[in-house]
């Protein structure tokens, strides 16, 4: 009886995951489409290079068509190579394998950050936070143990002016959700207007609206941003997208890859899906591409008045940054590829915003023609695949 329910399990799970594969793969081609056409890419002609690509991953396809789409758009940006990374598989093959998915939420979770394995220096200040749907808890650096701020019980008739007080000494707050996060979503500013906090269209921060944002959220302190960035955007933390990959061959971890995002004008948000655009990096020297680029791989010199194709920008301090990606990735150790989101405070200092180890977003680095397996993506598949 054990071995029929575990075949049922077992082709139910397959059936499932051959369901969301065929409903992603039309999603990645509609939307590889579309942005060929946005850039005036002709998408029905096989592009030069293909056919190296076609038989570099069709083994990774396992019988499927291999997805020519990818290929089209993004060698005009990584040019002619077959490593080009199809981003249907990087998500349901390559992810999947190098970052296990039964530890994804532990990683994920801003509120594990200070309690295991960042140091609290290096993350924005938790102000209050909400943990599975428990007590209103700061995290007390001393101690090392979150003491409570309020009760769940009365959380929905919790004042905007007693929550002030527990934020006093902050003209601007952060409020984040824990988990299940992409794209900036939820990511709201408050600021302060005498004795409580608003959002810019007036939304009050009260006890009512954290009992409408769920059971994991964080509160955190906005960083006041290094003033070399604050020259690309002053609304937005302009973020340093940060790859760093645990390597097949030494199982060490290195910087890869990395672009900078920067918000629109007024936007407190820099991700691209919410209007900001993104710029390559250099990850040797950590200087800055000549042009930004948005979600659709659009091309532009010159954003928020600032002309990146006549400037020769580098970002600071380039070597902290990487170190300190790569010293976090050491403490890290189920995960083979993670994506950071760091940015420079006002006295130089590198903070982590968010880690990514899942939901990878391999498009920002195939637009900046970068390879985030550093030469070893044959390699990748034949794990990816063995695993």
């Amino acid at each position: 009886m054990n071995k029929i329910k575990k075949i049922i399990k077992n082709n139910l799970y397959h059936l499932y995951d051959s369901y969301i594969y065929r409903m992603m793969s039309q999603m990645y081609i509609k939307q590889w489409k579309h942005n060929c056409s946005v850039n005036h890419i002709d998408a029905e002609t096989p592009a030069p290079g293909e056919e190296k690509y076609i038989s570099f991953w069709r083994k990774a396809f396992r019988g499927k068509n291999v997805d020519v789409y990818s290929y089209r758009l993004f060698h005009h940006y990584m040019g002619n190579v077959p490593h080009i990374i199809p981003e249907i598989l990087g998500n349901s093959l390559l992810e999947k394998q190098l970052n296990p998915i039964r530890y994804r939420d532990f990683y994920s979770d801003k509120n594990v950050y200070p309690m295991y394995f960042l140091d609290s220096q290096v993350i924005p200040q938790t102000l209050m936070a909400r943990i599975v749907g428990g007590q209103i808890v700061r995290y007390n650096e001393k101690k090392k143990y979150n003491e409570l701020v309020f009760s769940f019980k009365n959380l929905s008739n919790l004042t905007a002016e007693a929550l002030a007080v527990q934020l006093e000494g902050h003209s601007k707050v952060c409020f984040k959700p824990a988990v299940d996060t992409s794209s900036g979503v939820g990511v709201t500013l408050f600021r302060r207007q005498e004795d409580q906090f608003f959002t810019s269209d007036g939304t009050k921060l009260d006890g009512q609206y954290l009992e409408q944002m769920g059971n994991d959220w964080v509160i955190q302190e906005v960083i006041q941003q290094h003033p070399y960035m604050s020259q690309f955007n002053t609304s937005s933390i302009n973020t340093l997208r940060v790859c760093v990959y645990r390597s097949l061959m030494d199982e060490q971890p290195r910087v890869t890859a990395a672009v900078m995002r920067v918000g629109a004008e007024g936007a407190f948000v820099d991700n691209a899906h919410a209007g900001g655009r993104f710029v390559g990096i250099d990850v040797q020297t950590g200087a800055l591409h000549h042009t930004t680029l948005d979600q659709y791989g659009t091309r532009q010199d010159v954003w928020n008045n600032v002309d990146y194709s006549k400037n020769d920008f580098q970002i600071p301090c380039w070597k902290q940054v990487k170190d300190m990606a790569v010293s976090i990735a050491h403490h890290t150790p189920h995960m083979r590829l993670i994506a950071f989101d760091i940015c420079l405070d006002s006295s130089s200092s590198p903070r982590v915003i968010e880690m990514n180890v899942g939901g990878f977003s391999w498009w920002l680095f195939l637009y900046t023609g970068q390879d985030v397996f550093a030469g070893e993506t044959a390699k990748v598949i034949d794990y990816c695949l063995e695993k």
